[in-house]
């Protein structure tokens, strides 16, 4: 609701925003410009301000490949990402989505992954990234699951409007949609035979089908809420399912409940998985833990709590011996058996993180935290790190100092490293300088927007020198324009001011930016051009009477940007 409560605003999967009166009405045309689905929106007192979902990237699905060497994740950033088993990224992010990644699984032999996402669409990649075949086009609602028949033949998934479909590896589909859901199917399974399929709704109820799309049975009837997650055990006889009512319910295939119902989670069930055995359930959930369990529902131990955010994905290793689960603040985590597997996980998952890496530049005048960092960096180097290992973190290192700017540092860290494994690889030259370009340039947008000007112009000149074919973005070029010229060095900035406009011409707010400046430095007529294009491109009633403002100042000989007015466009 608006702070005066005749207005409600919305937002939605589909990356729009809405204006509604009371009465139901829309009010004005959607907010459009969102590439993802927005979360979160925030009212102050006289405007909107929203957040959307590539910004704030979660863990959608998780799963290991079928050797447990490999997990895929999917996210709400329309990534597909693969990892070690010591949390160390494999590749570059997998891209193509055009909405948030909703489900992914790896095919039989682990050479193919299949991913389903908010744009309809579902996609074949192979562990190198690259896109197998065409789209799979024929959903209209989000794919919201995806999974591969054991045999790897045929692929199924489930939408948002309630619709399963079958496809073949090519893309094609099998047969007509399996109709029968009352809401959106939120998950889907084959039977280990491959005959057989379950699937569970927002309605609350599971069903069972066979390949050709018809219904085996009565719908199954339990939960009081929606079914987020639906899993065959490995000998086929028996289904787990997740609910919103923070229940977990085991099934026969005849649909009749299995024992009563598994309690402990505080939230929805989001996730289950049963173990390879066939002996133990995993459980993840809004309350951001994870629980395991034995088929008569009692837990085992206690619950597995790391996750500061709403688990969304669990699996079990093909061994058993290993759980992955993702969450909705995009982490990922692995769950062993002993302390070694602990201190491994947290080590391995530590060698690439700022503050392990450079603690020093992280914590700033933390100095208890900073030897802290320094600590666990100490136990991790004599207890689990192997000296290739112990070379990739010095390799991370020297990655991290060389964004600071510190070329000669940097390569000291990768001169160390080869010394402890020759063959490892390290960044170019080129790679290193382009870092320390463009931690001169941070630096520079750091030091403007303190108001040390003088200090931010040799930042920036540092930059070009350290690398003259590294390019500085338009928006870097206007941050020291605008905030130069607040500061009182318009006349030094100017050149900034008018390389963010070359830069990108179509960019009004570049052009506001240089119209202060021209204002500030006594060419009037520039600055009322510029205002002018501002004007003409925003909807904002408050900002074109400011800038009308400005110019009829301008006009009438005056100077419209007295010490009050800097200071408030300062804030």
């Amino acid at each position: 609701f608006s702070p005066d409560g005749k207005t409600i605003v919305s937002d939605g999967g589909d990356g729009t925003i809405r204006l509604w009166d009371t009465s139901g009405n829309p009010i004005g045309q959607p907010f459009t410009g969102h590439q993802g689905s927005v979360r979160t929106l925030v009212y102050t007192p006289d405007s909107v301000t929203d957040y959307d979902s590539n910004a704030y990237s979660f863990t959608t699905s998780v799963a290991f490949s079928p050797d447990g060497k490999t997990i895929v994740s999917g996210g709400s950033d329309g990534t597909i990402r693969l990892w070690d088993t010591s949390g160390n990224p494999i590749g570059q992010p997998f891209t193509g989505h055009q909405g948030y990644v909703s489900s992914v699984a790896f095919s039989p032999d682990g050479k193919t992954i299949v991913s389903g996402g908010s744009d309809k669409t579902i996609r074949l990649w192979n562990t190198q990234g690259n896109p197998i075949g065409q789209l799979f086009k024929g959903h209209e609602g989000s794919v919201s699951s995806v999974a591969f028949n054991p045999n790897g033949k045929t692929i199924v998934s489930g939408d948002s409007y309630g619709t399963i479909r079958l496809w073949d590896t090519r893309g094609n589909l099998i047969g007509q949609p399996f109709q029968g859901h009352e809401d959106s199917v939120n998950s889907v399974a084959f039977n280990p035979n491959g005959k057989t399929i379950v699937s569970g709704d927002s309605y609350g109820t599971i069903r069972l089908w066979n390949t050709r799309g018809n219904l085996i049975g009565h719908p199954f009837k339990g939960h009081e809420k929606w079914v987020n997650s639906v899993a065959f055990s490995p000998d086929g006889n028996k289904i787990v399912s997740g609910g919103g009512d923070g229940m977990i319910r085991l099934w026969n295939t005849s649909g009749n409940p299995i024992g009563h119902p598994f309690k402990g989670h505080e939230g929805w069930v989001n996730s289950v998985a049963f173990s390879p055995d066939g002996n133990k359930i995993v459980s993840g959930s809004l309350d951001k833990t994870i629980r395991l369990w034995d088929i008569q529902g009692n837990p085992i131990g206690q619950p597995f709590r790391g996750h500061e955010a709403d688990v969304r994905s669990v699996a079990f290793s093909p061994d058993g011996k290993t759980i992955v689960s993702g969450d909705v603040d995009g982490t990922i985590r692995l769950w062993h058996g002993n302390w070694q597997a602990w201190l491994d996980v947290a080590c391995n998952r530590l060698i690439a993180h700022r503050i392990l890496v450079i603690p020093e530049t992280q914590l700033g005048e933390d100095s208890e935290m900073i030897e802290v960092a320094q600590d666990a960096r100490k136990i991790c180097q004599n207890s689990v790190w192997n000296k290739t290992q112990i070379a990739q973190f010095l390799v991370n290192q020297g990655s991290a100092i060389a964004r600071t700017g510190d070329i000669e540092g940097a390569s000291a860290k990768f001169q160390r490293a080869q010394k402890l494994a020759p063959n490892i690889n390290v960044p170019t030259e080129a790679q290193v300088r382009g870092w320390a370009a463009e931690g001169w340039v941070n630096k520079g947008v750091k030091l403007v927007r303190e108001g040390e000007v003088k200090e931010a112009l040799a930042a920036y000149n540092k930059a070009q020198a350290i690398d003259s074919t590294w390019k500085i973005s338009a928006y870097s070029w206007n941050t020291l324009c605008r905030n130069g010229s607040l500061h009182g060095e318009a006349a030094k900035v100017m050149q900034a001011c008018e390389k963010a406009v070359t830069l990108a011409p179509t960019n009004e707010e570049f052009r506001d930016s240089r119209g202060i400046a021209r204002a500030l430095t006594g060419h009037e007529p520039g600055a009322i051009e510029d205002f002018q294009a501002f004007i003409k491109s925003t909807d904002s009633e408050q900002w074109k009477k400011q800038r009308q403002g400005w110019i009829d100042a301008l006009k009438a000989g005056k100077n419209p940007f007295t010490q009050q007015e800097i200071e408030k466009l300062k804030g």
